[in-house]
């Protein structure tokens, strides 16, 4: 792959990661002590996990991608 299509993907795929990341962690600083604040801190980790592991699937040889994304990509982000 050249460098121009790696930039691409890292931008499409690490800027909603990095987001819900800081989404994550600003929500748990300010509620650490509500339930439902801990329950939407999981479910925006799950999203950027999903994204994060997207990026890999995109890396992954081709016989391992319908996999990677019908068992790990799929889910997390289908809870995210």
């Amino acid at each position: 792959m050249s460098t121009e299509i790696m930039i691409r993907y890292a931008l499409v795929f690490f800027l909603p990661t990095i987001y819900l990341y800081m989404l994550a962690t600003f929500v748990f600083a300010r509620s650490y002590h509500l339930k439902i604040a801990k329950l939407v801190t999981a479910f925006l980790l799950c999203g950027a996990v999903g994204f994060t592991f997207d990026f890999v699937r995109v890396l992954a040889p081709t016989e391992y991608n319908s996999m990677l994304h019908l068992f790990i990509v799929l889910p997390l982000v289908n809870l995210g």
